[in-house]
């Protein structure tokens, strides 16, 4: 069996998770735009447009609700086009 260098391999193992580089740098993003709520709040995931975070308190789970379409619109701000259109709490 021959070696592959990893800088081959995770490509193929990001497209078989459904997971690309905007899937990525959007959800990089919204945690960055978390802040201190990042203590209590993980993003747990991306599909369809939509950003999936568990969250830990509900007080901060009602600040996102309020601040949903910054959050969005801060994302999609930094692709220049509508990569997420919704963020939901599992």
């Amino acid at each position: 069996m021959a070696l592959t260098h990893v800088k081959t391999t995770i490509p193929d193992v990001l497209k078989n998770v459904c997971i690309n580089g905007d899937t990525l740098a959007a959800l990089q993003i919204c945690e960055n735009e978390l802040g201190n709520m990042k203590k209590m709040v993980q993003v747990a995931g991306q599909k369809n447009g939509t950003i999936f975070l568990r969250v830990q308190n509900p007080v901060y789970m009602q600040e996102i609700r309020i601040r949903r379409k910054e959050l969005i619109k801060k994302i999609n701000g930094n692709f220049g086009a509508d990569v997420i259109r919704e963020i939901k709490f599992i």
